[in-house]
């Protein structure tokens, strides 16, 4: 989407009339990509609790079924979200969790 709105910038020049609504839609997207970066590094932070719970959390069902429960219900919540390259990441957490 960024780059979207960059290459659509580089048909303009300064004494463009559209020049004021592009740096407007350019400054929206990037306050986007900001927000949605923060929220992504939460997410991981969030993540790295819960997986790091699992190699401390005491041996029950119940116990690693609510953790586990955390990361699923984060992961479905991320995906909602439509991060880029999310499916990537999955497998990335997947092998994570696995050697965990």
């Amino acid at each position: 989407m960024i780059m979207e709105c960059i290459s659509q910038g580089t048909a303009l020049s300064w004494v463009s009339h559209k020049l004021g609504t592009y740096v407007q839609q350019l400054a929206e997207t990037v306050c986007n990509f900001q927000k949605k970066v923060e929220d992504l590094s939460f997410v991981g932070e969030q993540l790295d609790i819960y997986i790091r719970s699992l190699e401390t959390c005491q041996y029950s069902a119940n116990t690693f079924g609510n953790i586990l429960g955390k990361i699923q219900h984060t992961v479905a919540d991320s995906n909602l979200r439509q991060y880029s390259n999310f499916h990537t990441w999955v497998n990335g957490l997947d092998e994570e969790l696995n050697e965990t």
